[in-house]
């Protein structure tokens, strides 16, 4: 039977404490029973003394364990806290030991005593939400802590991003509650509001607790993932920002992207394949306008774009791409791609950026030098493992669990912002007419 070193630590000290108590009592009896009523007696002046001392080290011990289990499970913060904290150490601990991720065995009779890595954890906010676990590293484990499933062992938590720190010492876990409630809103000045308070300017929210920044980004998933209305969601908030956008759109399937942007900016929408040619070729000038005008500036500070320079970013919405290319003959194809080649590598310093939107996105439809510059990726819903091996690569596609994910429920990657892996976030819901507040 497999035993861990704390669990048998713990049997010592309790039956140490039990015993003392049980022979404090026990003294304390003896003196009442058989010398109480013994005046002068020599036993006396001794046997109560001795009874108080072993108390007052039973007592000691019990106060010493429960500081150490209030330190470990951080109580002093609130009741709920600690039980939350011990509950899920306790789980842990019994999952490393049962998938034998144990530093140092030892026989001792029928039962073999084990060491258990040290767990730490620490909630990063009072609602317990959202919370940092970190397990001790060791030479003695036979494969990587990082590639098990630790969500299996958090209860209603799971883990959204894993990395090992910088001395390779800890495996670090950031984890999230699973019933996190989405957002509702009712009013577009509530929606932009709490949006205000929670990002800084030139970031986008997704949810509560995941912003972006606003970058080339492709925004993937299936029919009724919920793709409108996180478009909504997003064009709401860059239409906010204080230092104004200019927003292009181009649907060649003449879907809802194509009304929005008809009551946005119709001199700047096109759906059929001649207008959205004459569109490319509108903000591709505009391009080489801007990469003209700051070239100046850019050789005087390398690193700096266009936020650096306060300069009102062009930004395109393109939905499916693949839908453009297939209706168009090779010439054309060629020149649309080139353009959005140039638009998603250049355009970043310079804020020209392009939002695509697609269902099932592949290789041909959305060719590679154009997915290796797009910044953020953002998957809606259920997707099949194509489509998240085209957003975020095979290796980081086959870590992710396959989960029923609602509409709205996404999946993201943004440079910058997550670190090694997929994040999971839910988009609001908007419960007020979208398009009188687009039109506002």
């Amino acid at each position: 039977m497999y035993k861990t070193t704390k669990c048998r630590r713990k049997t010592i000290f309790w039956t140490f404490v039990l015993l003392l108590s049980v022979m404090g009592i026990s003294i304390l009896l003896v003196y009442y029973l058989l010398f109480a009523d013994i005046q002068n007696n020599a036993v006396m002046p001794f046997m109560l003394p001795i009874a108080y001392i072993v108390f007052v080290i039973a007592g000691i011990l019990l106060l010493t364990s429960i500081t150490l289990w209030i330190i470990r499970h951080e109580a002093y913060n609130v009741l709920r806290y600690a039980k939350t904290h011990s509950s899920l150490i306790a789980r842990l601990e019994k999952a490393l030991l049962e998938a034998r991720f144990t530093i140092k065995e030892k026989r001792i009779g029928h039962n073999t005593i084990v060491r258990l890595p040290k767990v730490e954890l620490h909630f990063s906010d009072s609602a317990l939400k959202r919370g940092i676990l970190k397990i001790q590293n060791h030479l003695n484990y036979d494969r990587p802590l990082e590639c098990d499933n630790i969500s299996s062992a958090l209860g209603h938590y799971i883990v959204e991003e894993r990395y090992l720190t910088d001395d390779e010492n800890y495996y670090v876990f950031h984890i999230k509650d699973s019933r996190e409630v989405r957002l509702i809103f009712d009013s577009k000045e509530v929606f932009t509001t709490f949006c205000d308070q929670e990002s800084e300017p030139y970031e986008l929210l997704l949810d509560r607790n995941n912003k972006v920044k606003i970058a080339q980004t492709a925004v993937l998933g299936q029919t009724g993932s919920g793709k409108s209305y996180t478009l909504y969601s997003l064009i709401l908030q860059l239409l906010n920002k204080p230092y104004g956008v200019c927003l292009w759109f181009v649907d060649p399937k003449l879907s809802g992207l194509g009304r929005v942007g008809k009551m946005i900016a119709p001199e700047r929408t096109a759906e059929k394949p001649e207008e959205i040619l004459s569109l490319l070729e509108k903000l591709y000038a505009v391009l080489e306008v801007r990469q003209v005008e700051l070239q100046e500036r850019l050789e005087e500070k390398l690193d700096a774009d266009w936020k650096d320079f306060s300069i009102t970013p062009h930004i395109l919405f393109l939905e499916e791409l693949g839908a453009l290319v297939a209706v168009l003959n090779k010439q054309d194809k060629e020149a649309v791609i080139s353009k959005l080649k140039a638009i998603t590598m250049i355009g970043r310093q310079l804020g020209i950026l392009i939002y695509l939107v697609m269902q099932q996105p592949n290789a041909q439809d959305l060719p590679t030098s154009i997915r290796e510059n797009l910044e953020c990726k953002i998957v809606m819903g259920s997707s099949e493992p194509i489509t998240y091996e085209t957003a975020f690569g095979s290796s980081m596609a086959s870590k992710i669990p396959a989960r029923k994910r609602l509409p709205g429920q996404a999946l993201y990657t943004c440079s910058g912002v997550t670190n090694t892996e997929p994040r999971p976030c839910t988009f609001p819901t908007l419960n007020f007419d979208i398009g009188k507040a687009l039109t506002e």
